[in-house]
């Protein structure tokens, strides 16, 4: 299966794939080798996302250079760029100077059988978007300590970053989720299990974001079969693909309680 397999299989699957393994992210230690005149298209649109998102960091990226399925595991083999590199990519046809995105994503289960997710804050480029907590990748990522990236480690890195260690910490089991992608975005969503009901991690979260100050997240999301028919208003206000995975996985949690 390659890059172009894997976009075709999303679309087919409204950009959301059930993962039955965990995706395994290789990073090669390469940089990503660009032409000159992309170095400068990269440069030109930074320069207009700095001047409207004065926070936003450039930091390190990776790039999917290939994508592989091997026992039912899909394997990303990327080298290293920059997040600069991946959002001019999104703007304009890089042809194969494209930089394909990986990114780390949790979506948190309550005790109470929520799922929550978040929507965005002030701090964030995608203000007033709903999407997972999570971020790109980083080599701190690795497992246990090889050239081997792992997303559920990005996702709750991450998760403790933007709603805080007492959230973090009430994860009692983790399981691959879903990959969410339009062959540039490769979302890896790991689900994570809380010990906490849904009014606790509410709570929490409005504890942590006084305390912090931090504003990436605006608040959090609570969705369970009562109250799936709101999520039409987020139609259009949403990440790729949350929607559908939001209403996929409840009519698969619903159904393995029924049994």
């Amino acid at each position: 299966m390659n890059i172009d397999d894997i976009k075709m299989l999303a679309m087919q699957n409204n950009s959301v794939i059930p993962l039955k393994k965990k995706v395994i992210v290789i990073d090669s230690g390469k940089k990503k080798e660009v032409s000159e005149n992309t170095k400068r298209l990269i440069e030109i649109e930074w320069k207009k996302l700095t001047e409207q998102y004065s926070n936003i960091f450039n930091g390190p990226n990776y790039c999917v250079d290939q994508v592989e399925l091997v026992d039912e595991q899909i394997i990303h083999k990327c080298s290293r760029s920059s997040y600069s590199h991946y959002r001019c990519s999104r703007i304009h046809d890089l042809g194969k100077d494209i930089c394909r995105n990986p990114y780390g994503a949790v979506y948190l289960v309550t005790r109470d059988g929520y799922l929550v997710i978040a929507l965005q804050g002030g701090d964030s480029e995608n203000v007033g978007k709903i999407q997972g907590i999570g971020g790109g990748m980083s080599a701190e990522d690795t497992q246990m300590g090889n050239n081997i990236l792992n997303p559920e480690n990005t996702a709750l890195r991450e998760l403790e970053e933007e709603a805080g260690k007492e959230i973090r910490n009430s994860i009692n089991r983790t399981e691959p989720g879903y990959l969410i992608t339009d062959g540039i975005k490769f979302g890896i969503v790991t689900l994570a299990y809380s010990n906490m009901g849904k009014n606790e991690m509410e709570k929490s979260f409005l504890l942590f974001k006084e305390e912090s100050g931090n504003n990436e997240l605006d608040r959090l999301l609570f969705w369970n079969k009562e109250n799936l028919e709101e999520i039409v208003q987020y139609e259009t206000k949403q990440d790729l693909g949350v929607v559908q995975l939001i209403r996929l996985f409840l009519d698969d949690f619903n159904s393995a309680k029924a049994h």
